[in-house]
């Protein structure tokens, strides 16, 4: 059996709390990778916290670091992250790496064997168009954000290059990486779902729990290219629904978020869950009336994945690789970016349409069965690796 060491910077928890993207990513991969006969090893962050070395399987290993995790764009936290991933991998038999961070750059410098760099998502533009926030937040979103980003892409033109092997999750972000970056090795692999795990159940509507009409749904991070904000700004006009957002706070843009509500006078349309373990969003997908995800930038979002899995009804942004699985009117909606007015539209003609929206729901169903299960990533994925080592 061939190994497979994967590098990330985030704190990986145990499986059943796994509720990032990426977590969902790196478990899911992984097991479906041992049925074409490779076992991987999870280097990550958080050994404060979950044990340093945990065996989930013979063919799943997961060793974290003990790093003092803040952002994944902290190199207060990086710089150390690459020094004790460097001591830790020397130490590993494997026979390539995978890279899921732009800031391992340190440690791809020593590596002496294939390394594959995914990459989840491209930021050229948002880095350049940002809008500010108001009052002292602007400060941090004129500066912070676009430094983060900006450091991000920095760092991209120097790793990407110098990878065996470029995958990216959509043909967006392939295009965006060849112009950009003038890659030739590079080869599409999307992200999947366990079509076994994330399908319709049978539950009470949300609508019925929280005494409305109709309830959107959005499950993701809290951050500016996110666009959460032009989502708040539709519902100011919009009567007899709520919103139920899941997901992790980023504390001075969910400020905003709760500015925005106030300045629009909708603090009963909004209800925040918070973190929701991945193995739980199921419950929601099915139960909620439509997911909607209003996104600046993106890769290929693992919600909408999901969603569709359990044959939730989508509106999505017209970016990135939204596009690639939301196909207008057959599959969901799309909207264009940064428009309140199109999304409140969008939320209209899918309250007033709900026959269709379960047909086109049903039809994403179908597209996911036949282009995105970790089955089918997990052979792609293979197949390259195969092909490197």
């Amino acid at each position: 059996m061939k190994t497979i060491c994967r590098m990330t910077g985030e704190v990986f928890p145990k499986v059943n709390d796994i509720s990032g993207g990426l977590g969902s990513n790196y478990y899911y991969l992984s097991k479906n990778l041992a049925h074409y006969g490779f076992k991987t090893i999870l280097i990550c962050a958080g050994a404060q916290k979950y044990p340093k070395i945990e065996k989930v399987n013979d063919t799943f290993e997961i060793h974290r670091i003990n790093a003092n995790y803040r952002r994944l764009d902290d190199l207060s936290f990086w710089l150390p992250m690459n020094i004790k991933a460097i001591s830790k991998i020397k130490n590993l038999d494997y026979d390539l790496v995978q890279l899921h961070n732009f800031f391992f750059y340190w440690l791809q410098k020593t590596l002496k064997k294939p390394n594959v760099v995914t990459v989840h998502g491209c930021d050229w533009e948002i880095a350049n168009t940002v809008e500010p926030f108001p009052g002292n937040i602007s400060l941090y979103r004129n500066i912070r954000e676009r430094t983060d980003i900006r450091k991000i892409l920095f760092l991209s033109r120097r790793m990407c290059p110098k990878a065996t092997h470029v995958v990216s999750v959509c043909e967006a972000v392939k295009q965006e990486l060849i112009e950009n970056l003038k890659i030739q090795n590079i080869t599409t692999i999307p992200n999947g779902v366990d079509p076994k795990v994330f399908k319709k159940e049978s539950r009470k509507p949300l609508s019925e729990k929280y005494d409305t009409n109709f309830t959107l749904l959005y499950v993701g991070t809290f951050q500016p290219r996110k666009g959460i904000e032009y989502l708040i700004n539709a519902l100011k006009d919009l009567k007899h629904i709520k919103l139920i957002i899941i997901g992790n706070d980023l504390p001075v843009y969910r400020r905003y978020l709760n500015y925005l509500i106030r300045q629009a006078n909708i603090s009963e349309k909004v209800i925040f869950i918070g973190k929701v373990p991945n193995n739980k969003l199921k419950e929601y997908y099915s139960a909620t009336d439509v997911l909607i995800l209003p996104t600046i930038s993106e890769g290929l979002p693992k919600v909408i994945i999901e969603a569709l899995a359990c044959e939730c009804p989508v509106i999505a942004t017209n970016t990135s690789g939204n596009p690639e699985i939301i196909h207008h009117m057959k599959t969901g909606l799309l909207v264009p970016t940064k428009d309140s007015d199109a999304i409140k539209n969008a939320i209209l003609w899918t309250m007033n349409n709900r026959k269709k929206i379960k047909q086109m729901a049903h039809n994403g169903r179908q597209l996911v069965l036949k282009e995105y299960t970790w089955k089918k990533s997990a052979k792609k994925y293979a197949s390259l690796y195969n092909s490197l080592i």
